[in-house]
């Protein structure tokens, strides 16, 4: 994983990093925590890729104890210096594809847009290091990208093009990047360019395939849907239901 990569986004990090806590819009993510947690006042949680610590306030409101983890030095650092007095949270870098386990098991991890890069390896080895970390019957809420979302977005950019008088044999290119050779190769295995980045999207089946793999239940997978302006600048006004969304899952360690 690339340390000097996310080192530098932190300096921007929020101009450069979309705000998944801002856009859910119906707090379920903040629902599904708590539904859980609010009476398990003892419990032990973490953020697998705390970023800038957006979702900390959160955790930190519902657990007894909560781990920050990320892979930026710099992102830590801006952490430790926003909850600077709260004696619940513990810091630290961590790089989660080398396979080694966390000292504490967790009864809940948030993982939100970590399993994202194109390499294959490095997300199931991700994965297995959040499975390992948690306690049995631990539970984990992962956001990832949608590849369904991706290519539903894809078609909404089309669609608005032919509304626009743009003829049908340019509407599929207009506004569109062109593929190169690697973007072609790659999409096969769900990885898109996102902001020039090639990201990692899932469709469903795979995560329930993924889930299988490594041995834990699935309690929820559902769509955590945005509006269009995170998609589009100044959509139009008929560009409605349905949204673009992430996938929200949520499993649970036997």
């Amino acid at each position: 994983m690339n340390v000097d990569y996310w080192d530098e986004v932190s300096s921007r990090y929020d101009d450069r990093i979309f705000d998944v806590l801002n856009h859910d819009k119906k707090s379920r993510i903040k629902t599904l925590i708590a539904s859980h947690f609010n009476h398990r006042k003892n419990a032990i949680a973490a953020d697998y890729g705390c970023g800038t610590g957006k979702f900390l306030n959160i955790l930190l409101g519902i657990f007894n104890k909560v781990y920050a983890y990320d892979l930026s030095l710099n992102n830590i650092r801006l952490v430790d210096e926003q909850f600077l007095n709260d004696k619940k949270l513990h810091t630290s870098t961590r790089d989660f594809s080398t396979g080694l386990n966390a000292a504490t098991q967790m009864d809940f991890i948030l993982s939100v847009n970590v399993m994202i890069m194109d390499d294959l390896k490095t997300r199931w080895s991700i994965m297995q290091t959040i499975v390992n970390d948690l306690k049995p019957s631990g539970h984990a809420l992962i956001i990832v990208p949608s590849l369904e979302s991706a290519l539903y977005t894809s078609s909404k950019l089309i669609e608005w093009n032919i509304k626009e008088g743009i003829d049908h044999d340019r509407a599929n290119s207009i506004g569109f990047d062109r593929p190169n050779t690697k973007q072609i190769q790659t999409i096969r295995e769900g990885v898109v360019d996102a902001g020039g980045i090639p990201t990692k999207h899932y469709i469903k089946e795979e995560l329930i395939s993924l889930c299988r793999y490594h041995h834990v239940d699935v309690l929820t997978l559902e769509k955590l849907e945005y509006d269009w302006s995170t998609e589009f600048i100044h959509p139009p006004q008929w560009m409605q239901s349905p949204y673009p969304w992430d996938w929200l899952l949520y499993i649970k360690k036997p």
